[in-house]
Parts: C-alpha cells; structure tokens; sequence
C-alpha cells in the first residue's frame, strides 16, 4: 500500500480545481479505509470532500453502487448529477459513469489503455495531469 505515490503533476492539478470550487471526490473499488489512508499520506485529505470505497466485508466493488453513494454524499440528484464527472484509467470507471448518465475522464497515464478507455465510452481522454487541467479548467 506504501509502495506508491501520486502521478507526476496530481497534487497541483487537485490543489487548482480545488482552488477554483470545483468539489472533489474518490470514489475506489479499494477498501475505503485504506484509501483514506493514503489520501491522509500523501497530506491531499484537505483537497477532497468525500471518499467511497469499499467495505472489507463486501466481495463486490460495483462502481455504479459507489457512485450513487457518492451522489448521496455530494447531495446530487436528477439533473444536477450531469455536472459530476468520473476520472478513472480502467474500464470499470467508465462502465460506471454510463451506467450513472455522467461523463467520464479515462487517463491514459494509469494501469488502463487507450483501447480499453475508448471501447467501454471515456467522454474525454486525457495523457497527463497537464492534458486533464487544461480540459477542466481551460
């Protein structure tokens, strides 16, 4: 679990959609608690306003499960969830934001290809934190 980091240029790219009201979340087929632990670790917990994994219990990681407790949450509905958008690098994340009507950011930078991304429906696609704040924030 401690044998990561966050991908070059994250920490700012999170730091300046932060910065300019722009409510964040995780949303992760991991254990909820250790994803609050690395979030704690990496000193980004300030950043976000919420975290959804998965309980140690559970023995399924349903994305679209996840994102409807995170819509819960973040006190989204109907309507309103359109301004959601799900960052993610596999297929799974993508599969989700479709299967919720939102959006969806694949990155090319994580364990999922261009290929797969593509295929399963990625909204937008982006090869580098610079690429994603340039398309979220202009």
């Amino acid at each position: 679990m401690w044998e990561c980091a966050p991908y070059e240029g994250i920490s700012e790219l999170l730091q300046s959609l932060h910065d300019a009201g722009v409510h964040l979340g995780v949303v992760t087929g991991k254990p909820e608690e250790f994803a609050e632990k690395l979030i704690r670790h990496f000193h980004l917990e300030h950043l976000f306003d919420f975290v959804v994994g998965i309980g140690f219990a559970d023995k399924s990681a349903d994305k679209k499960a996840l994102l409807e407790r995170a819509f819960a949450l973040a006190e989204l509905s109907g309507d309103a969830r359109r301004s959601a958008l799900m960052v993610g690098d596999r297929c799974f994340d993508i599969d989700g934001a479709n299967d919720t009507g939102i959006d969806s950011l694949g990155v090319l930078y994580g364990f999922g290809s261009r290929e797969e991304l593509e295929s399963h429906g990625a909204t937008l696609l982006a090869a580098s934190a610079r690429e994603m704040q340039s398309l979220l924030l202009g």
